[in-house]
């Protein structure tokens, strides 16, 4: 259990809203609750934003093909580190994903290789 002290989050208005935040078991278990529970451990958010994942529907892993310019792995853990949970890559690879036997090994090689959630795009024509 872990208690997320002096964070902010965004109210219903737009506004900042100073928190505290209870996780248990890696999930958000109370919001703007004083939990003192013993054992636990308290983080200071030192007034920081605290936010959901962000999701980018239209980024560029290159890989298959392109693996000079970047990879499944480079690509998913600079969107870790920038606060991305999920990215959607666009289909401008080689081979083209623009059938389901190349989408499914995209997808073996998206599943070993990520650091975020990968929700690829598929060619629509060959």
């Amino acid at each position: 259990m872990i208690i997320l002290k002096n964070v902010n989050i965004i109210g219903e208005d737009g506004d900042f809203i100073p928190a505290e935040i209870f996780l248990d078991k890696g999930r958000i278990a109370e919001i703007n609750k004083c939990v003192n529970a013993e054992g636990t451990q308290v983080i200071d958010c030192g007034g920081k934003l605290l936010m959901p994942g962000f999701i980018d529907a239209h980024v560029h892993l290159r890989e298959p093909g392109f693996e000079e310019k970047e990879t499944i792995r480079t690509g998913t853990m600079a969107a870790a580190a920038g606060g991305y949970t999920t990215v959607m890559p666009m289909p401008n690879l080689r081979p083209v994903p623009d059938k389901p036997a190349v989408m499914k090994d995209y997808m073996t090689k998206i599943n070993a290789d990520k650091a975020v959630n990968v929700l690829p795009y598929a060619s629509i024509t060959e």
